[in-house]
């Protein structure tokens, strides 16, 4: 009898830290998931300050910098640590005379975590005020890290 209810308490323990693995392993994840999601909105309240700021500054509505659009955006990909993305298309569209809107989609640009591709998407709105972020999606692909999809659009004058 002795020797069944030793292995009735070996069995139980196991169980015990089976268990135990299990639900640490599903903390650790949902802690991972609320992290990235604060990282998400600390960066969309960056980007609403950014956005207000250059609304705020006269004279900030064009490109003075003397580099192309692709070229501030591919120097804040690198300030950020991400891995250059491939350089975008730019695509005009005639908005009405006279006045024309540039978009430059980048698509499929990953990296193990959420941080540095927000942070790219900041440091573009700061080195170029005068381009918004017309579209911005952001997909978690699990182990494998974050993906995002982003068109940064500048309206032009005179084109």
């Amino acid at each position: 009898m002795p020797v069944l209810a030793v292995l009735v308490a070996l069995v139980a323990g196991g169980w015990v830290i089976l268990e135990s693995a299990g639900v640490s392993a599903a903390e650790r994840r949902h802690a991972g998931a609320i992290r990235a999601a604060f990282q998400i909105e600390q960066s969309i309240a960056t980007l609403a300050l950014l956005e207000s700021q250059a609304e705020d500054r006269p004279g900030i509505g064009s490109n003075d910098s003397g580099l192309g659009p692709n070229t501030l955006v591919l120097a804040a990909a690198r300030r950020a640590g991400l891995d250059e993305p491939d350089p975008a298309n730019a695509r005009s569209e005639r908005i009405r005379d006279g006045i024309t809107r540039v978009t430059y989609a980048y698509s499929n640009v990953r990296h193990p975590e959420i941080g540095p591709l927000l942070r790219w998407v900041a440091e573009v709105r700061g080195e170029a005020p005068w381009m918004s972020v017309g579209a911005l999606k952001v997909e978690n692909l699990g182990a494998v890290g974050w993906k995002i999809d982003v068109a940064f659009e500048q309206i032009e004058s005179g084109r």
